[in-house]
């Protein structure tokens, strides 16, 4: 949760989930911009999450993990990710890559 209370104090609109169900109740709930997810979830591999969000919303994300070896899955476009954080990572580097996150998807047809 404190990267929800940092982006919020860097002035964007935060929704939280608890779990992978959640998030999906959340998207179909909300209108969201983009989706920042771990890859590793208590009930649910994080790119599989990201996939169904982006094959039933169109939407697009940020994963993050602790594993490299992760990374490599997460960074495909088909899945939905665009940005892929490896932590440990400063507050610095979350809004930098949520910011170019966000650019990248505005540019895409």
């Amino acid at each position: 949760m404190l990267q929800a209370m940092l982006l919020r104090r860097n002035g964007y609109e935060v929704m939280t989930a608890e779990n992978a169900e959640s998030a999906l109740a959340q998207a179909a709930e909300n209108d969201v911009d983009l989706v920042v997810s771990d890859l590793r979830l208590p009930d649910r591999n994080g790119v599989d999450l990201m996939r169904d969000l982006h094959e039933r919303h169109g939407l697009h994300g940020v994963a993050l993990t602790g594993a490299a070896d992760d990374a490599e899955a997460a960074v495909q476009a088909e899945v939905g990710f665009v940005e892929v954080l490896i932590k440990p990572v400063t507050p610095a580097q979350v809004v930098q890559v949520i910011e170019s996150a966000l650019v990248s998807i505005d540019d895409q047809p």
